[in-house]
C-alpha cells in the first residue's frame, strides 16, 4: 500500500511541475511578443502627472495566453491541494468534490473573460448589482469560488487531512518521545 501511495504522490508531484512549466512557457511567451503601443498607457492630456490607460483592445493578440496561465493556476492550485491529502483518503467523494470546486472556479473566470471579451468587441455591457457582468463575476465570483475549496478543506479536515486516528498516534509519538522529567532537567 505504501509503494501505491508514494506513486499516487509522485504524480500529484509532477502534475505540479508540468503545469508549472506550461505557466512558465506562457510567461516565456507574452515577453516575446513585441511590445504594443502605449501599452502602459498615454500622458493625460490636463494632469501632467497623471497616465491614462487607454483602450484594453491593444492587449488581444495575448488574450488566449492569460486564459490559459489562469487555467492552469487553477489547475495547480487544486492539484496542490489534493497533494495535502492522504493519498489513502483520497476517495473518488473527495475528488469529485474537489473536481466540483475546481468547475466553479473555471466557471468564475470564464464568465469574468468572455464578459470582458464581450466588451472589448462591443463596448456594451449588462450591469449586476451595480457593476458591469466581467467586474461582479470578479466581486461576487471569485470569493465564492475561493470560499468552495475552503469549505471542502474546512468541512473535511477531519476526514481528509488529519483524522481522531491521526491524533491520537501523534500524541502517543509525543508522549513516547518527551523529555523525563528528572532533578537535573528542573535545575532552572
Amino acid at each position: 500500500m505504501e509503494a501505491t501511495s508514494k506513486a499516487s504522490q509522485q504524480y500529484w508531484i509532477y502534475a505540479i511541475l508540468v503545469l508549472g512549466i506550461f505557466e512558465c512557457g506562457i510567461l516565456g511567451l507574452i515577453l516575446l511578443e513585441p511590445a504594443t503601443a502605449n501599452a502602459t498607457g498615454t500622458p493625460h492630456p490636463s494632469i501632467p502627472s497623471m497616465i491614462v490607460g487607454g483602450d484594453s483592445i491593444r492587449f488581444d493578440h495575448i488574450d488566449s495566453y492569460a486564459w490559459w496561465f489562469q487555467v492552469f493556476v487553477l489547475a495547480q492550485a487544486h492539484c496542490l491541494a489534493a497533494l495535502g491529502v492522504n493519498p489513502e483518503r483520497r476517495s473518488n467523494v473527495f475528488m469529485g468534490l474537489l473536481a466540483g470546486c475546481y468547475l466553479l472556479a473555471l466557471l468564475v473566470w470564464w464568465q469574468m473573460f468572455s464578459g470582458y471579451e464581450a466588451f472589448v468587441a462591443t463596448g456594451e455591457t449588462e450591469f449586476f448589482f451595480g457593476f458591469p457582468t466581467a467586474t461582479a463575476w470578479q466581486t461576487y465570483g471569485l470569493w465564492v469560488s475561493g470560499l468552495s475549496l475552503m469549505a471542502l478543506y474546512t468541512f473535511g479536515f477531519s476526514h481528509y487531512v488529519w483524522s481522531d486516528s491521526d491524533q491520537a498516534a501523534f500524541e502517543a509519538l509525543t508522549k513516547k518521545h518527551a523529555p523525563q522529567n528528572t532533578d537535573a532537567n528542573q535545575g532552572a
